[in-house]
């Protein structure tokens, strides 16, 4: 049996028989690019764990109309909570957050470093939040994943907390594989620009004792180390 069509709906009612009403761009979606009619099933996830099956009741041109067939699941939490920060790129980090997210990483951090390539505080903050949600919606609807990825708004690299996991190039390392085994419920793994960390900002990570881990391979660009090092931390907690 093929997997119904997933929907976004952050409002999802708590019981079965409830309607719920589409417009915008999931109606779109629904309507106009699936060709999905009246009759049809789907089903319906908030972003926060919760989904249930609905069934269309009313396709119009620009909104579409569902009842709920039974009351919403919930979806536990991951056993293990993996937080990624991030140096953002200029051409690969959009997609890049899809990915993570549908690995099942549970938090993305961009950090700002003196290397970096985007500084994403100088844009329109509304109009950047509002895309990152349409990112993580995308994820969620292609992974099956019920809750949705949380993406913080950039930072500066000192405001990070304590016990991170830094992914370099240099110095004396461990691999993450070692590393990702002895985590414990959560862990936080930092990646730098394709310039790499500054030598004052390796100053801090040892000030702050921070992990310094190495990846396999050779030099990866940041988006393959980003997916590479969640990769490894994410089997490595499955086992």
């Amino acid at each position: 049996m093929s997997r119904l069509n997933r929907f976004y709906c952050p409002d999802l009612p708590a019981k079965a028989g409830a309607f719920v009403e589409f417009t915008g761009d999931e109606a779109h979606h629904m309507i106009t690019v699936l060709r999905m009619r009246a009759g049809q099933s789907v089903t319906l996830f908030d972003g926060k764990g919760r989904s249930t099956e609905a069934k269309i009741v009313v396709a119009g041109r620009k909104a579409a109309q569902m009842e709920l067939t039974a009351a919403p699941s919930v979806s536990p939490p991951p056993a293990f909570k993996l937080t990624m920060a991030i140096a953002p790129m200029k051409a690969d980090f959009d997609e890049l957050l899809v990915r993570l997210a549908e690995l099942g990483v549970s938090d993305a951090v961009p950090v700002m470093t003196e290397y970096g390539e985007v500084n994403f505080k100088k844009r329109e903050a509304a109009k950047f939040s509002g895309r990152l949600e349409k990112l993580a919606v995308r994820a969620a609807k292609q992974s099956g994943n019920n809750h949705l990825i949380s993406v913080a708004d950039q930072i500066d690299l000192d405001r990070l907390g304590a016990n991170v996991i830094v992914c370099d190039t240099e110095g004396e390392r461990q691999p993450l594989h070692a590393l990702a085994q002895k985590a414990g419920k959560s862990a936080t793994v930092l990646i730098g620009p394709e310039g790499g960390f500054s030598e004052s900002e390796r100053a801090m990570f040892r000030e702050r004792r921070y992990t310094m881990a190495s990846l396999p391979g050779g030099v990866l660009r940041a988006a393959t180390a980003a997916m590479v090092a969640a990769s490894i931390m994410l089997a490595n907690k499955s086992l």
